[in-house]
């Protein structure tokens, strides 16, 4: 079937694509090489006339097999001519086809956008649990989760005790809403990141299959003894762009407003540009050629400027939680409750109904955080996004920028649950010290202290790599 320009082709079709543009370029080689005085060609539908003028006698004929569509075979030289046999081509357009494979080759296997969405789909099963209410993100909808309905119950039934054992709790659930409200939104940040590579690949896939046409068009004007330049304009970083923001400040991406109040991470990316593709008029198969490659440069470079801003966005996001100032947003530090908070005062008012309630509030959400911290390894990029290492920042993208603020979060989680385990036992056996008024409850309650101060976790630990068993020269 013959190339249409009027055809709307999409991604699928680029085999079928890079076929025409191999044979319009081997057609603009012919016509390019035989454009002189010393010989002619005409082009005909399953082979090329090249005419040698001879003086006083006219001229002589050489026939030489044309590609079919799919840009494959011809070259070799045919017996119709009236020059009889001449020379063989064959190997001339081989290396056509060699050029246009070595521009063209790693743009045919770009990531599939489905398998990114995939991806998506895990994250809003980790991300939900943490939000406060649901959340329609793009065309995407996440639950919200039951964390913030229990610790405002569990408020409100601490709210008719008082005394200094209740205070502390009461300081510690607004501490927890606090640090998981931080955690929902780094997770929201993973998010952003999934959605933008797969928008960005969404319109790099575009762009691969405008470039495609546009080069069939150019080589195709070339073989016509006419001058073309491509015409594409790239949207890649500003698709990106917009992918990120609508999950991490849709605010910004909505009302198109300056990043002054958004995250510094996301500057450096909200100031990246296109790449330009030189449209500058081509008029030789040398010239298309060049074309047809500085247009899939534009590309890459436009790919690689999106993903070095989606990497720097995650790194800047992990680097910034990290710094000691910022920790306390993530991870809740622990006031434990000790003999001293349960002596008997004038304004110590504890129902052990109503803490033995707090404590199962306690309990719903360390099993919501668990939720969260148990899905988030299963969302990844490294599959999704894996392709030619020439493509972007490399074979993987940002996906190693990812799996670090992922495992981050992750054991920021496993902190916060094991954190609400220990209040919840605290807070329990102070409870119990308090209405029993027995010793051996003490007892229990300061050993509970003591673990607590003894074993406090660090979330901000960086993980050693496992041992390595070694048997002879091989690691096993």
């Amino acid at each position: 079937m013959a190339y249409d320009p009027k055809k709307e082709y999409d991604y699928e079709d680029v085999p079928e694509l890079v076929g025409y543009l191999k044979r319009s370029a081997i057609d603009a080689y012919m016509m390019s090489e035989n454009s002189g005085i010393t010989s002619h060609c005409t082009i005909m539908d399953d082979r090329y006339v090249v005419s040698f003028p001879i003086p006083l006698v006219g001229s002589s004929d050489r026939d030489i097999a044309r590609p079919g569509m799919d840009g494959q075979g011809g070259g070799e030289a045919l017996d119709s001519g009236s020059g009889g046999g001449g020379a063989d081509c064959t190997s001339e357009f081989d290396k056509i086809r060699w050029s246009i494979d070595k521009i063209v080759e790693p743009w045919k296997q770009l990531p599939d956008p489905k398998n990114v969405d995939n991806e998506i789909e895990k994250w809003i099963t980790a991300v939900s649990p943490l939000a406060k209410d649901p959340q329609t993100v793009g065309n995407k909808s996440t639950g919200g989760g039951t964390i913030f309905t229990n610790l405002d119950q569990a408020g409100k039934a601490l709210g008719n005790m008082s005394g200094e054992v209740i205070h502390k709790v009461e300081a510690f659930v607004a501490k927890l809403a606090s640090v998981t409200g931080g955690l929902h939104d780094k997770t929201m940040v993973l998010g952003g990141a999934l959605n933008s590579e797969m928008k960005m690949f969404e319109e790099t896939r575009a762009s691969v299959v405008k470039a495609l046409q546009e080069g069939i068009k150019v080589f195709d004007a070339v073989a016509s003894s006419e001058e073309a330049g491509f015409e594409v304009a790239l949207k890649i970083v500003s698709t990106t762009i917009d992918a990120v923001l609508i999950f991490t400040a849709p605010e910004v991406a909505i009302e198109r407003k300056l990043l002054e109040t958004s995250s510094k991470a996301l500057q450096t990316l909200k100031s990246s540009k296109d790449a330009t593709v030189d449209d500058e008029k081509a008029d030789s198969y040398d010239s298309a050629i060049s074309q047809l490659e500085s247009a899939f440069e534009a590309i890459n470079k436009s790919v690689t400027k999106a993903e070095k801003g989606v990497e720097g966005m995650l790194i800047g996001n992990l680097d910034s939680m990290s710094q000691s100032d910022h920790r306390k947003y993530y991870d809740v530090t622990m006031d434990p409750i000790d003999s001293s908070a349960i002596e008997p005062a004038p304004e110590l008012n504890v129902d052990y109904g109503k803490a033995k309630g707090v404590c199962r509030k306690f309990g719903d959400v360390r099993t919501s955080v668990i939720e969260a911290k148990d899905s988030l390894p299963r969302v990844s990029m490294f599959t999704c996004l894996l392709r030619s290492g020439v493509i972007g920042i490399g074979s993987y993208g940002p996906a190693h920028a990812f799996s670090d603020l992922n495992v981050r979060i992750e054991k920021l989680l496993k902190n916060l649950a094991d954190d609400i385990e220990n209040e919840a036992k605290n807070f329990d056996l102070a409870v119990e010290a308090i209405v029993s008024e027995d010793a051996q409850a003490r007892s229990r309650l300061q050993e509970t202290v003591d673990y607590i101060k003894g074993n406090p976790g660090d979330p901000w630990a960086e993980s050693k790599p496992a041992p390595q068993r070694v048997k002879g020269n091989t690691i096993v």
